[in-house]
């Protein structure tokens, strides 16, 4: 996990017993910051089976793992992951980037080729013109500005 939290990981295997944390601290940390992350855990520790639910994990292995065991959860891995693809933007954040899901987003600011992409309290960039943007983002952003695109799912009025 070296790379994370600056690259942007689709799947992880954890161990429960790992040098400098355990495997259900580390995923209760991605949990944090990635909620769609899929994880999962190959251990001899059986014990540790139901911290996995509460931690969302896609499946818990227990070792030795046969390959009739792992190809069925790389397949499911993968059909998630497909059904996944074009349901966030990359941003950056920090020293790398991150998957911001759509849902998250409420309004994108854009001047020449910087959008700052405004989530809840938290604002991040993206180097994107306004016509890519536009291409991206599916329907429910809407351009009401030439330097503004809001999410209608995000903003709706009550009433």
């Amino acid at each position: 996990m070296m790379a994370w939290p600056d690259t942007p990981i689709d799947l992880a295997f954890l161990d429960i017993q790992m040098k400098n944390m355990t495997g259900i601290e580390l995923a209760e940390l991605i949990r944090k910051t990635d909620s769609n992350m899929l994880i999962v855990f190959v251990t001899s520790f059986k014990e540790y089976v139901l911290k996995g639910y509460d931690i969302n994990a896609l499946h818990y292995l227990i070792k030795p793992v046969s390959p009739a065991k792992l190809l069925p959860i790389l397949d499911r891995d993968h059909v998630i992951f497909r059904s996944q693809q074009d349901e966030f933007l990359l941003v950056q954040y920090k020293s790398g980037k991150m998957k911001l899901p759509f849902a998250d987003i409420d309004y994108i600011s854009i001047s020449p080729h910087i959008a700052c992409v405004h989530a809840g309290s938290r604002t991040f960039e993206k180097r994107v013109t306004m016509s890519e943007l536009t291409d991206i983002l599916p329907g429910y952003f809407v351009r009401t500005h030439r330097s503004y695109i809001v999410n209608l799912d995000k903003n709706k009025v009550q009433g």
